[in-house]
């Protein structure tokens, strides 16, 4: 349950940073901070290859369950969405009404 155990942390910054909703990347940043200021590490000295190091030693949290799990999150609470999210379904939707408008158009 790796996904799991970030639930609450990631829906407190999706809530209240809004900017995160769109950007796995800042989000994952945002989050790996944390992990390395929780360890009492001082993040305005540590070197690259440390935090490397700790992510090769699986000391930080996993990519790909904060991933997965702000992408549950935003399915199951349509509050913590961002515009992309908002924006692709909308096109989306525009794809297949125009796809049944176009409909005796398209097989000949």
């Amino acid at each position: 349950m790796k996904v799991k155990k970030h639930e609450k942390e990631i829906t407190y910054f999706l809530k209240n940073k809004p900017h995160l909703r769109d950007n796995d990347l800042k989000l994952l940043a945002t989050i790996w901070w944390n992990d390395v200021k929780y360890k009492g590490l001082d993040t305005k000295t540590m070197s690259a290859q440390e935090l490397l190091q700790m992510l090769a030693d699986g000391k930080l949290s996993n990519p790909s369950s904060i991933r997965r799990c702000r992408a549950k999150l935003q399915e199951q609470n349509p509050e913590l969405r961002g515009q992309r999210y908002k924006d692709r379904k909308n096109n989306q939707q525009s794809e297949v009404i125009n796809e049944v408008k176009n409909w005796n158009n398209i097989n000949q």
